[in-house]
């Protein structure tokens, strides 16, 4: 596939390690791994999902100058709706390659008759919130990424009152990580928690593998950090802190989710108040989470721990045809 200036080809394994660099040019402040890089487009290793990741190459040079993917989402999986990711070597910004990237893309999207396709730009950078706008995107929601001084956060002293007797807190480490029925527990727990958080589309769940690779094959998976609320057998409420990339000092606050019937009752902040423990334990300065706009719960709860956002990113849809 070839362009003014750019061939066009699949990407390939050696690619991961030059889009992990290219993502650090753009966002120095959100270092993706070739082994984190992997591990989500292994999530696209299904069946029911289109993936097309493209790599664009200069046809002068043959240096890579970006990246661009077309999707279903596995968590929001829809046959008929998309999501669209482009990435640009900021050394070859502003010479039309996003818009070329993004007519192909697009192109493959309608030609599979796709009735939307959602994309994400940050906040603070003009430049692609101008290309979002004039691609034909709207707003829907945003998403904050936040940080908490360590320093300035008193470590936890006991267990709270409010949580309920029955409830029992334990690691991974103490469950038991290679047990399939931790493994299955911890499984229902995620599909069934996430489904009512709120998203881009309707929540579908994970698949089994699709779980597996997002949680305990993730490339910064520390079990001795993965914390979750018991009831019996039941797996009720959990959260976990996993490696970050470049930054030996800091862990990021992966999945938290807690069942309906458990939520209100403390148990989410207790599980949140004891992974900060951990981290201060060990000898870490920072924490970093993610979390929609729209999730006042758990924004609630981590305003209240101390998270502070650091960066806000727009999320947004554009209406390619009508659904039927």
């Amino acid at each position: 596939m070839e362009g003014t200036g750019w061939r066009f080809r699949p990407i390939c394994d050696a690619d991961y390690t030059i889009k992990s660099e290219l993502q650090g040019k753009i966002q120095p402040d959100y270092l993706i791994s070739p082994d984190e890089l992997r591990q989500r487009d292994r999530l696209l290793e299904d069946s029911r999902i289109f993936r097309l990741l493209l790599a664009a190459e200069s046809q002068s040079s043959g240096s890579l100058a970006g990246f661009g993917s077309l999707y279903n989402s596995p968590w929001n999986f829809d046959p008929s709706k998309y999501s669209i990711e482009i990435m640009v070597d900021p050394s070859q910004q502003g010479q039309g390659l996003g818009r070329r990237f993004f007519g192909i893309l697009e192109e493959a999207a309608r030609s599979r008759r796709a009735i939307l396709l959602w994309a994400s730009v940050r906040a603070e950078d003009p430049r692609s919130l101008r290309f979002f706008d004039k691609s034909g995107f709207v707003e829907r929601h945003q998403s904050w990424a936040s940080r908490l001084d360590l320093a300035e956060v008193s470590p936890p002293q006991g267990m709270m009152p409010s949580i309920p007797r029955e409830v029992l807190i334990a690691s991974l480490v103490e469950e038991g990580p290679e047990r399939p029925e931790v493994r299955d527990r911890l499984y229902q727990l995620r599909n069934q928690s996430g489904k009512d958080a709120p998203s881009m589309g309707t929540p579908s769940g994970y698949t089994f593998e699709q779980f597996l690779d997002a949680t305990f094959r993730h490339p910064g998976f520390l079990p001795e950090a993965t914390l979750v609320a018991r009831v019996g057998d039941r797996y009720v409420s959990t959260t976990s802190l996993e490696g970050v990339k470049g930054e030996p000092d800091t862990l990021h606050v992966g999945y938290t989710g807690t069942l309906r019937g458990f939520r209100g009752k403390g148990i989410a902040t207790e599980l949140k108040r004891l992974a900060i423990g951990y981290a201060k334990a060990h000898g870490y300065r920072y924490l970093t989470t993610d979390n929609d706009s729209l999730n006042v719960p758990i924004v609630k709860i981590n305003q209240s721990l101390g998270f502070r956002v650091q960066r806000t990113t727009i999320r947004g849809e554009k209406l390619l045809l009508q659904s039927p």
